[in-house]
């Protein structure tokens, strides 16, 4: 079955890692897929939303 082959490489891919940030524009903390250590800003959903478009 489709379904169980799916599931069979889904069981060979990494887990994700989450890390821990703050929000590039008022602080707060949330995680990230991003490590702390590159050099994209992260945003919260408010903050993301209140960003003018670039």
């Amino acid at each position: 079955m489709p379904q169980c082959r799916y599931a069979q490489c889904l069981k060979l891919r990494n887990p994700q890692k989450l890390f821990a940030r703050c929000c590039s524009g008022c602080g707060v903390a949330l995680q990230s897929p991003y490590a702390p250590e590159r050099p994209e800003r992260i945003f919260c959903e408010g903050c993301y939303v209140k960003s003018p478009v670039v």
